[in-house]
């Protein structure tokens, strides 16, 4: 699990299969177009949607309470904006062995099953 800094304060964030499928639900992307294209990073409001489900899944897993809604998340923006660049920075480094491992086993399952 990564850790972001926001406003002096380091916060968990996770990009896991359920931060990333739940992303593509709500961006109605099919889940392999989505980790093989670069367009899921090509909006503000897509890295918003992103932080919110890292930053929710990074405090689930590090049994904290705290949740955080797109709102506060814009916020973050406004008060760091590298806190957009960081964002995008942290989801490719936790996809691109995330991808590596889906590649890497024996029967992948298709799209249709």
């Amino acid at each position: 699990m990564a850790e972001i800094t926001i406003n002096g304060k380091t916060h968990p964030i996770h990009f896991g299969l359920k931060a990333i499928s739940r992303f593509a639900q709500q961006h109605n992307v099919d889940f392999a177009d989505m980790l093989s294209t670069p367009d899921t990073l090509s909006s503000f409001e897509g890295i918003a949607d992103l932080a919110v489900l890292g930053l929710n899944d990074g405090a689930r897993r590090a049994k904290s309470d705290v949740r955080y809604t797109v709102d506060d998340v814009w916020d973050f923006f406004d008060d760091d904006p590298q806190v957009i660049l960081s964002v995008a920075e942290i989801f490719v480094q936790s996809v691109t062995p995330l991808v590596d491992k889906l590649a890497n086993l024996p029967n992948p399952p298709s799209p249709t099953e």
